[in-house]
């Protein structure tokens, strides 16, 4: 590790492979000769998955994020083929130029206003298939990282409304954040997956699949 990470220390960055990615990758459909964005990237969890155990062969995979940071992060590790430092609310496309967009609980982070301009820009820049992961409940930042706060909150009916097919993952239950009862509030989260899968109303988080073609 570089000196000067060591020197930042560690940043949170999210904990969605923990959850997500066993159910996500089942949308993701074939990767090859394709332009793939990870919008709202982080440190690149799933660009690192998606490099990992997909084929992309003449494929580029480019990776958004605002923070510096992740930026500095992801390049290092050259996880993405390019990376761009920006507000996802204004991407820097061409009309249908991305094969295949991913956004993995970005959307709260960004005010309701710009989430809405985030979607419009998905519908203008995607040609292919859109993943959006977000979490179903209201959630509280830890202490320690106001600067990963939720602004926007998102439901089911947002997404119908924009002609995404929609399903869920776990159980609409408060997040337990440093409680004792923790194992079993996640435990419930796959427990209750088979049921919110088809009915993501009642799920704690939401998997939104649109496709364009």
């Amino acid at each position: 590790m570089e000196k000067s990470a060591v020197k930042e220390g560690f940043r949170w960055t999210g904990i969605s492979p923990f959850f997500h990615h066993p159910l996500v990758f089942n949308f993701i459909p074939d990767l090859k000769n394709k332009t793939i964005l990870d919008a709202g990237c982080g440190k690149g969890i799933y660009g690192f998955l998606i490099r990992t155990t997909r084929n992309l062969k003449d494929s580029k995979l480019i990776g958004m994020d605002l923070s510096p940071h992740h930026a500095k992060f992801a390049s290092h590790h050259r996880i993405y083929d390019k990376y761009i430092t920006g507000d996802i609310s204004s991407l820097p496309f061409a009309n249908k130029e991305i094969d295949m967009l991913l956004n993995i609980e970005t959307l709260p982070h960004l005010s309701r206003a710009n989430g809405e301009r985030f979607l419009d820009e998905v519908d203008r820049t995607c040609k292919g298939r859109v993943i959006i992961v977000l979490p179903n409940i209201p959630l509280q930042p830890l202490p320690d990282q106001d600067y990963d706060s939720h602004h926007s909150r998102w439901t089911v009916n947002d997404f119908y409304s924009r002609g995404y097919q929609v399903y869920g993952f776990g159980i609409k239950l408060p997040h337990p954040y440093g409680k004792w009862y923790a194992p079993l509030i996640y435990a419930l989260q796959y427990v209750f997956t088979p049921l919110t899968y088809f009915v993501p109303a009642l799920a704690g988080y939401i998997i939104a699949v649109k496709d364009y073609v």
